[in-house]
């Protein structure tokens, strides 16, 4: 690992830029600053630009806050969320006497699986599987406590549509995620299954759309070591981290102080 002084020179290198969201464009509610300008930049020399966020939502309401951010769909290729690759894999793994979901997270959520043939129980003990997708803007591990134990209690696997555990805010305001949900359940002996960031199944689904991809001319560029870094290291490819992000706590840095 090397702090790089000179980001254009990455431009030389690579062609196809796999960027994070939260984290490398905005915070949640602001853009970053030259953010719009890199964009431009990168669509000028013809690179290739791939979002791929643990967003647990589907990619066409990701757009929908970039589109807001004055990110037009012109400055990338695609939107590759791990709520968008939860909802076609659910898609395609659909049976009929197997539907039944206890869901554990915020309202603003709760559409996820919409227009799949499922159906959300209020009762774990009804449930063929339970779907997490993070907490509430000030949401606390306690707000949870009760769901995580019904679905423990009634043997059933979680589905974790955001590995991410914590996001931070350019002002300091940390968010928990679902990840937090799914490492408590993993540690009390819960079986839990994965989408986004670092797992395959979002790499494969970019794979999918770009079978002539050249690995050596990708690049990742992400704010979080456990799931953007560690995720270019499982699939082979060169990542760029960027430190005002997920880990400026424990770094001791505010948004833009490095």
């Amino acid at each position: 690992m090397h702090f790089i002084k000179d980001p254009q020179a990455l431009l030389a290198k690579y062609n196809f830029f796999i960027l994070d969201l939260w984290g490398v464009i905005h915070d949640g509610q602001h853009i970053y600053p030259n953010v719009l300008d890199s964009l431009n930049l990168l669509k000028s020399l013809n690179k290739q630009v791939v979002f791929l966020s643990n967003a647990q939502r589907r990619a066409t309401k990701a757009k929908q806050v970039l589109d807001r951010l004055g990110i037009d769909e012109t400055m990338y290729e695609a939107i590759v969320t791990s709520g968008e690759v939860a909802f076609q894999t659910l898609q395609n793994a659909q049976q009929k006497d197997k539907n039944k979901y206890y869901y554990i997270g915020p309202e603003k959520d709760r559409d996820l699986l919409v227009g799949l043939h499922y159906q959300e129980v209020a009762s774990a003990n009804e449930a063929d599987m339970a779907i997490a997708t993070g907490f509430e803007v000030d949401g606390k591990m306690s707000d949870v406590e009760q769901q995580i134990s019904a679905a423990l209690t009634a043997g059933l696997k979680l589905i974790c549509v955001n590995p991410d555990k914590i996001v931070i805010r350019q002002d300091g305001f940390k968010q928990l995620c679902a990840g937090l949900i799914a490492a408590e359940y993993k540690k009390r002996g819960g079986e839990v299954e994965y989408f986004g960031k670092p797992y395959q199944h979002v790499y494969d689904y970019i794979f999918a759309i770009y079978p002539n991809i050249n690995k050596a001319e990708m690049l990742v560029v992400g704010d979080s070591l456990e799931t953007d870094v560690k995720g270019a290291n499982n699939i082979g490819v060169a990542a760029a981290w960027t430190v005002s992000g997920s880990h400026m706590a424990e770094l001791d840095i505010k948004f833009g102080q490095l």
